[in-house]
């Protein structure tokens, strides 16, 4: 055996050379290792089974398991386990059969084991989980020969195998619940997703504008379409902006035809498809409650809160840090960003504050239906119960809790709150005057 062989069998390589008769799968020249680590899973079967029937599967079974592995090699290597099929399905609880002496009566009791199986060969254990047993099995104290030879060799990068856990293996723990959270998960996107149409349906269906913050509308629309505008700018994938830039339209145009009373009506070729219907007696009342909030008032409070969120930038001061190591590529935004970044926010969060002030006036929950603030509720409640170790534990892959995020409940609980109180507002389609 040459020098080289050595070194390979010793990192688990087998030689597979014509002049070594080795088998591929043989494991007798790898270097014995401990595995430290692994998931054991016990079926709990506790099924009654007839003793004839089960004995006689059972002893075919160890006919057929004490040549496994041979047959795919033709008999030339031993038995093994790592090329035995060993599934549920074809071993069960037939395995392991159990004998009982009873004392009292003096027959023998049989019982049989539960099925078995580690989730080593899944990918269970790390790098670091494979301790190396420090053994010699081959005589190295050969001198190995060597040919002279003028071609370049290319070391490739070794793996460092002493690096930290985090970089190259993982850790299962026993407090972990991945069912609960991908529950949480699946949850709290359904609740976002149907409040998104919810919200969408209701503008699209609206024929009155009565118990609305038209103010705070034409607000929310100048967010949404700063916004839009501003991912149609940024590189990224195509197909990502065209998604995104059908969202963020429907969530501008839809509510402007709606607040604006446009009417699509063919009428020609010389006349414009779009009129707009007069307002009722209802909706010019609506109009004057919602402009008690001057446009004055609007405009100073939207430029504070950008300037307060500018300058404290609680979206980036996390109360829970993130679990996930820093991104290596992530870049830190501009200034000209964190503008338009704070006053986009500022704008959509003083809209929502406008109709929450518009409620409380009329006395009517409005802009939107009640299961759209529940949804809305439920969607922030499902993601905050990530962060409770009490109910899903350990997650190695969490992320960050800003305190910009829990400002922005504040809002929707409030709204929440005149949905449960509140009666909804008047939608009816009333007789437009001339």
């Amino acid at each position: 055996m040459s020098h080289c062989d050595v070194i390979l069998n010793a990192a688990g390589f087998t030689n597979t050379t014509p002049a070594h008769n080795q088998p591929l799968s043989s494991n007798a020249r790898r270097h014995p290792h401990v595995t430290s680590r692994l998931h054991l899973r016990i079926l709990n079967e506790q099924q009654l089974f007839n003793l004839e029937a089960y004995n006689n599967v059972h002893d075919k079974l160890r006919r057929i398991s004490s040549k496994c592995g041979q047959e795919h090699n033709r008999g030339k290597s031993l038995p093994h386990r790592s090329v035995c099929s060993r599934t549920y399905e074809e071993v069960g609880p037939l395995e392991t059969r159990l004998e009982f002496s009873d004392s009292h009566h003096g027959e023998a009791e049989w019982a049989y084991a539960p099925f078995l199986s580690q989730s080593a060969a899944l990918n269970a254990a790390g790098p670091l989980d494979h301790v190396p047993v420090p053994v010699n099995r081959v005589n190295c104290s050969a001198q190995a020969s060597y040919n002279s030879t003028n071609l370049p060799v290319l070391e490739p990068a070794l793996l460092n195998v002493r690096a930290n856990w985090n970089e190259l293996g993982h850790r299962f723990h026993v407090d972990s619940h991945p069912r609960r959270r991908l529950i949480a998960y699946i949850l709290g996107s359904l609740s976002g997703v149907f409040a998104f149409l919810l919200h969408i349906v209701y503008f699209w269906r609206l024929v009155s504008t009565v118990g609305i913050s038209i103010r705070g509308q034409w607000l929310s629309i100048a967010g949404y379409l700063a916004w839009t505008v501003k991912q149609m700018f940024k590189s990224s994938d195509y197909a990502q902006k065209i998604v995104q830039g059908c969202f963020n339209i429907l969530l501008f145009v839809i509510p402007l035809s709606a607040i604006t009373r446009m009417e699509f009506s063919w009428r020609g070729f010389t006349r414009l498809p779009a009129t707009f219907a007069h307002a009722s007696h209802a909706e010019r009342a609506s109009s004057r409650i919602d402009a008690k909030s001057s446009w004055r008032f609007i405009g100073t409070s939207t430029l504070i809160l950008a300037m307060c969120l500018f300058l404290a930038n609680p979206f980036q001061r996390d109360l829970i840090p993130s679990s996930l190591p820093p991104d290596p590529e992530a870049t830190v935004p501009s200034t000209t960003d964190n503008m338009f970044f704070a006053s986009v926010t500022a704008a959509l969060c003083l809209a929502g504050v406008l109709q929450l002030l518009m409620n409380r006036r009329a006395r009517a929950f409005g802009a939107m239906y009640k299961a759209t603030a529940w949804l809305l509720l439920a969607e922030q409640v499902f993601h905050f119960i990530i962060y409770l170790p009490a109910i899903f534990g350990h997650i190695p892959d969490r992320e960050s809790l800003s305190l910009g995020e829990v400002i922005i409940v504040l809002p929707i609980l409030v709204q929440a709150w005149q949905a449960w109180t509140l009666p909804s507002a008047k939608i009816e389609d009333e007789e437009h005057e001339n």
